[in-house]
Protein backbone atom coordinates (compact mmCIF):
# COMPACT_ATOMS: atom_id res chain seq x y z
CA UNK A 1 0.00 0.00 0.00
CA UNK A 2 1.42 3.38 -1.00
CA UNK A 3 1.08 6.57 1.03
CA UNK A 4 -1.66 8.13 -1.14
CA UNK A 5 -3.82 4.99 -0.86
CA UNK A 6 -3.32 4.82 2.90
CA UNK A 7 -4.30 8.46 3.36
CA UNK A 8 -7.31 8.08 1.07
CA UNK A 9 -8.64 5.01 2.89
CA UNK A 10 -8.04 6.50 6.34
CA UNK A 11 -9.70 9.76 5.31
CA UNK A 12 -12.77 7.98 3.95
CA UNK A 13 -13.05 5.85 7.11
CA UNK A 14 -12.83 8.86 9.42
CA UNK A 15 -15.34 10.84 7.39
CA UNK A 16 -17.81 7.93 7.36
CA UNK A 17 -17.46 7.47 11.13
CA UNK A 18 -16.94 11.02 12.43
CA UNK A 19 -17.94 13.33 9.58
CA UNK A 20 -14.42 14.82 9.61
CA UNK A 21 -11.49 14.60 7.21
CA UNK A 22 -7.85 14.03 8.10
CA UNK A 23 -5.99 17.17 9.10
CA UNK A 24 -2.68 18.12 7.52
CA UNK A 25 -0.68 16.89 10.52
CA UNK A 26 -2.60 13.59 10.56
CA UNK A 27 -1.79 13.06 6.88
CA UNK A 28 1.85 13.80 7.58
CA UNK A 29 1.96 11.30 10.45
CA UNK A 30 0.45 8.58 8.25
CA UNK A 31 2.85 9.21 5.40
CA UNK A 32 5.95 9.45 7.58
CA UNK A 33 4.95 6.40 9.62
CA UNK A 34 4.58 4.41 6.40
CA UNK A 35 8.13 5.50 5.55
CA UNK A 36 9.30 3.97 8.84
CA UNK A 37 10.02 7.23 10.65
CA UNK A 38 9.67 7.70 14.39
CA UNK A 39 7.88 10.73 15.81
CA UNK A 40 11.29 12.27 16.59
CA UNK A 41 12.27 12.03 12.91
CA UNK A 42 9.16 13.84 11.66
CA UNK A 43 9.49 17.52 10.75
CA UNK A 44 7.18 20.49 10.44
CA UNK A 45 5.60 20.52 13.90
CA UNK A 46 6.64 20.54 17.56
CA UNK A 47 7.76 17.04 18.62
CA UNK A 48 5.32 16.76 21.53
CA UNK A 49 2.49 18.01 19.32
CA UNK A 50 3.28 15.27 16.79
CA UNK A 51 3.22 12.62 19.52
CA UNK A 52 -0.11 13.90 20.87
CA UNK A 53 -1.66 14.04 17.42
CA UNK A 54 -0.33 10.57 16.63
CA UNK A 55 -1.94 9.08 19.72
CA UNK A 56 -5.23 10.79 18.90
CA UNK A 57 -5.07 9.58 15.29
CA UNK A 58 -4.66 5.93 16.23
CA UNK A 59 -7.59 6.23 18.62
CA UNK A 60 -9.80 7.78 15.93
CA UNK A 61 -8.82 5.09 13.44
CA UNK A 62 -9.53 2.39 16.04
CA UNK A 63 -13.07 3.69 16.38
CA UNK A 64 -13.55 4.13 12.62
CA UNK A 65 -12.12 0.73 11.64
CA UNK A 66 -13.58 -1.25 14.52
CA UNK A 67 -10.28 -2.71 15.69
CA UNK A 68 -7.33 -1.62 17.80
CA UNK A 69 -5.01 0.51 15.65
CA UNK A 70 -1.52 1.63 16.59
CA UNK A 71 1.55 3.03 14.88
CA UNK A 72 2.81 -0.53 14.48
CA UNK A 73 -0.24 -2.13 12.88
CA UNK A 74 -2.13 0.67 11.10
CA UNK A 75 -0.89 -0.42 7.64
CA UNK A 76 -2.46 -3.88 8.02
CA UNK A 77 -5.66 -2.36 9.42
CA UNK A 78 -6.01 -0.01 6.45
CA UNK A 79 -5.32 -2.86 4.01
CA UNK A 80 -8.10 -4.91 5.62
CA UNK A 81 -10.42 -1.92 5.32
CA UNK A 82 -9.52 -1.54 1.65
CA UNK A 83 -10.33 -5.20 0.96
CA UNK A 84 -13.66 -4.98 2.77
CA UNK A 85 -14.94 -2.02 0.74
CA UNK A 86 -17.23 -2.99 -2.12
CA UNK A 87 -15.46 -2.52 -5.48
CA UNK A 88 -18.54 -0.70 -6.73
CA UNK A 89 -17.96 2.05 -4.17
CA UNK A 90 -14.58 3.74 -4.31
CA UNK A 91 -13.13 4.86 -0.96
CA UNK A 92 -12.47 8.20 -2.66
CA UNK A 93 -16.15 8.79 -3.44
CA UNK A 94 -17.46 11.64 -1.28
CA UNK A 95 -20.69 11.07 0.66
CA UNK A 96 -23.82 12.90 -0.49
CA UNK A 97 -23.93 16.52 0.65
CA UNK A 98 -27.22 17.58 2.26
CA UNK A 99 -28.72 20.90 1.27
CA UNK A 100 -28.07 23.54 3.91
CA UNK A 101 -30.78 26.09 3.12
CA UNK A 102 -33.27 24.68 0.60
CA UNK A 103 -36.41 23.01 1.94
CA UNK A 104 -38.86 21.77 -0.72
CA UNK A 105 -41.72 21.84 1.78
CA UNK A 106 -41.45 25.59 2.43
CA UNK A 107 -40.08 26.75 -0.94
CA UNK A 108 -42.27 29.11 -3.00
CA UNK A 109 -41.72 31.45 -5.95
CA UNK A 110 -38.53 32.60 -7.67
CA UNK A 111 -39.61 30.83 -10.85
CA UNK A 112 -38.08 33.50 -13.08
CA UNK A 113 -34.69 33.34 -11.40
CA UNK A 114 -34.71 29.54 -11.47
CA UNK A 115 -35.55 29.53 -15.18
CA UNK A 116 -32.64 31.89 -15.89
CA UNK A 117 -30.18 29.76 -13.94
CA UNK A 118 -31.49 26.52 -15.45
CA UNK A 119 -31.02 27.95 -18.94
CA UNK A 120 -27.42 28.91 -18.11
CA UNK A 121 -26.45 25.48 -16.80
CA UNK A 122 -28.21 23.75 -19.70
CA UNK A 123 -25.85 25.63 -22.05
CA UNK A 124 -22.87 24.09 -20.24
CA UNK A 125 -21.88 27.29 -18.50
CA UNK A 126 -18.70 26.44 -16.59
CA UNK A 127 -18.87 29.23 -14.01
CA UNK A 128 -22.21 30.63 -12.87
CA UNK A 129 -22.16 33.49 -10.35
CA UNK A 130 -25.23 34.36 -8.27
CA UNK A 131 -24.58 37.84 -6.90
CA UNK A 132 -26.61 39.74 -4.32
CA UNK A 133 -26.63 41.30 -0.88
CA UNK A 134 -26.36 39.09 2.18
CA UNK A 135 -29.47 37.35 3.49
CA UNK A 136 -31.59 37.25 0.31
CA UNK A 137 -31.38 33.49 -0.18
CA UNK A 138 -28.65 32.96 -2.78
CA UNK A 139 -27.59 29.62 -1.29
CA UNK A 140 -31.15 28.32 -1.09
CA UNK A 141 -31.80 29.44 -4.67
CA UNK A 142 -28.81 27.50 -6.00
CA UNK A 143 -29.68 24.43 -3.94
CA UNK A 144 -33.25 24.54 -5.26
CA UNK A 145 -31.81 24.72 -8.79
CA UNK A 146 -29.56 21.70 -8.15
CA UNK A 147 -32.47 19.71 -6.68
CA UNK A 148 -34.35 20.07 -9.96
CA UNK A 149 -31.48 19.03 -12.24
CA UNK A 150 -30.94 15.49 -13.47
CA UNK A 151 -27.98 15.65 -15.84
CA UNK A 152 -25.74 13.14 -14.08
CA UNK A 153 -23.38 15.63 -12.49
CA UNK A 154 -22.42 14.88 -8.90
CA UNK A 155 -22.96 17.67 -6.41
CA UNK A 156 -20.73 19.01 -3.66
CA UNK A 157 -20.66 22.26 -1.71
CA UNK A 158 -17.91 24.37 -0.15
CA UNK A 159 -18.96 27.07 2.28
CA UNK A 160 -16.23 29.72 2.53
CA UNK A 161 -18.08 31.25 5.48
CA UNK A 162 -16.55 28.45 7.54
CA UNK A 163 -14.42 30.43 9.98
CA UNK A 164 -11.77 27.74 9.86
CA UNK A 165 -10.92 28.54 6.24
CA UNK A 166 -8.50 31.28 5.25
CA UNK A 167 -8.57 33.40 2.11
CA UNK A 168 -5.41 31.76 0.74
CA UNK A 169 -5.88 29.26 -2.08
CA UNK A 170 -4.52 26.27 -0.18
CA UNK A 171 -7.02 26.62 2.67
CA UNK A 172 -10.15 26.59 0.51
CA UNK A 173 -8.66 24.53 -2.31
CA UNK A 174 -7.67 21.72 0.04
CA UNK A 175 -11.17 21.71 1.57
CA UNK A 176 -12.70 21.54 -1.91
CA UNK A 177 -10.43 18.68 -2.95
CA UNK A 178 -11.58 16.73 0.11
CA UNK A 179 -15.21 17.34 -0.83
CA UNK A 180 -14.38 15.88 -4.24
CA UNK A 181 -13.13 12.72 -2.58
CA UNK A 182 -9.37 13.22 -2.65
CA UNK A 183 -6.84 14.12 0.02
CA UNK A 184 -4.29 16.95 -0.38
CA UNK A 185 -0.67 15.85 -0.25
CA UNK A 186 2.27 17.49 1.48
CA UNK A 187 3.44 18.55 -1.98
CA UNK A 188 0.11 20.37 -2.47
CA UNK A 189 0.69 22.24 0.78
CA UNK A 190 4.18 23.22 -0.26
CA UNK A 191 3.07 24.32 -3.74
CA UNK A 192 -0.57 25.51 -3.94
CA UNK A 193 -0.23 25.77 -7.74
CA UNK A 194 0.08 22.01 -7.82
CA UNK A 195 -3.13 21.81 -5.79
CA UNK A 196 -4.79 24.18 -8.29
CA UNK A 197 -3.81 21.87 -11.15
CA UNK A 198 -5.17 18.82 -9.31
CA UNK A 199 -8.51 20.58 -8.87
CA UNK A 200 -8.59 21.65 -12.51
CA UNK A 201 -7.89 18.12 -13.71
CA UNK A 202 -10.52 16.68 -11.36
CA UNK A 203 -13.20 19.05 -12.63
CA UNK A 204 -12.21 18.88 -16.28
CA UNK A 205 -12.18 15.09 -16.43
CA UNK A 206 -15.21 14.52 -14.20
CA UNK A 207 -18.84 15.58 -14.15
CA UNK A 208 -19.31 17.67 -11.02
CA UNK A 209 -21.50 20.57 -10.01
CA UNK A 210 -19.60 22.45 -7.31
CA UNK A 211 -21.36 25.10 -5.25
CA UNK A 212 -18.97 27.59 -3.60
CA UNK A 213 -20.76 29.88 -1.16
CA UNK A 214 -19.67 33.29 0.19
CA UNK A 215 -16.99 34.01 -2.41
CA UNK A 216 -16.63 37.49 -0.89
CA UNK A 217 -14.62 35.82 1.89
CA UNK A 218 -11.78 35.51 -0.62
CA UNK A 219 -11.87 39.18 -1.62
CA UNK A 220 -10.16 42.26 -0.26
CA UNK A 221 -12.66 44.80 1.02
CA UNK A 222 -16.06 44.89 2.69
CA UNK A 223 -19.66 45.99 2.17
CA UNK A 224 -18.87 49.58 3.15
CA UNK A 225 -15.59 50.20 1.33
CA UNK A 226 -16.40 47.94 -1.60
CA UNK A 227 -14.96 44.63 -2.74
CA UNK A 228 -11.73 44.59 -4.69
CA UNK A 229 -9.58 41.76 -6.02
CA UNK A 230 -8.81 38.38 -4.50
CA UNK A 231 -6.60 38.29 -1.41
CA UNK A 232 -4.78 35.38 -3.09
CA UNK A 233 -4.51 35.96 -6.89
CA UNK A 234 -4.28 32.20 -7.41
CA UNK A 235 -8.06 31.98 -6.96
CA UNK A 236 -8.63 34.30 -9.91
CA UNK A 237 -6.03 32.45 -11.96
CA UNK A 238 -7.71 29.13 -11.16
CA UNK A 239 -11.14 30.37 -12.26
CA UNK A 240 -9.65 31.79 -15.46
CA UNK A 241 -8.02 28.46 -16.29
CA UNK A 242 -11.33 26.71 -15.65
CA UNK A 243 -12.94 28.99 -18.25
CA UNK A 244 -10.08 28.91 -20.73
CA UNK A 245 -9.45 25.16 -20.97
CA UNK A 246 -10.56 23.32 -24.12
CA UNK A 247 -12.73 20.80 -22.20
CA UNK A 248 -14.48 20.83 -18.84
CA UNK A 249 -17.12 18.33 -17.76
CA UNK A 250 -18.00 20.16 -14.53
CA UNK A 251 -19.69 23.37 -13.48
CA UNK A 252 -18.87 25.75 -10.63
CA UNK A 253 -21.69 27.82 -9.13
CA UNK A 254 -20.61 30.77 -6.99
CA UNK A 255 -22.73 32.69 -4.52
CA UNK A 256 -21.29 36.03 -3.49
CA UNK A 257 -22.12 39.53 -2.32
CA UNK A 258 -19.91 40.97 -5.04
CA UNK A 259 -17.55 40.12 -7.89
CA UNK A 260 -14.24 41.91 -8.43
CA UNK A 261 -14.09 43.81 -11.69
CA UNK A 262 -11.08 41.78 -12.82
CA UNK A 263 -13.05 38.52 -12.62
CA UNK A 264 -15.98 40.03 -14.50
CA UNK A 265 -13.55 41.13 -17.23
CA UNK A 266 -12.13 37.62 -17.46
CA UNK A 267 -15.63 36.15 -17.66
CA UNK A 268 -16.55 38.48 -20.51
CA UNK A 269 -13.83 36.84 -22.63
CA UNK A 270 -15.54 33.47 -22.33
CA UNK A 271 -19.21 34.37 -22.74
CA UNK A 272 -20.27 30.82 -23.62
CA UNK A 273 -18.82 29.48 -20.38
CA UNK A 274 -19.63 32.32 -17.96
CA UNK A 275 -22.90 33.70 -16.70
Amino acid sequence: MDADAAVRIADAALFADHGQHLTDIQQMILRESLAGKTYEQMDGYDRQHIKNEGAALWQLLSQALGERVSKKNFRAALERRSQSVSPEISPADPPPVPFSAYNPVTWVGRDEELATLADAVARDCRVLAVVGMTGIGKTALVECLVAGLADGRRYCRLNLDDRGLGSDFYSGGAALLRELGEVPSLADQQDPRQLAQRLLEKLRSGAWRVQIDSLERLLVGDEVQGWHGFADPLWEDWLQQLLAGPVCGSQVVLTTQALPESLTTIGSRYRNFWH
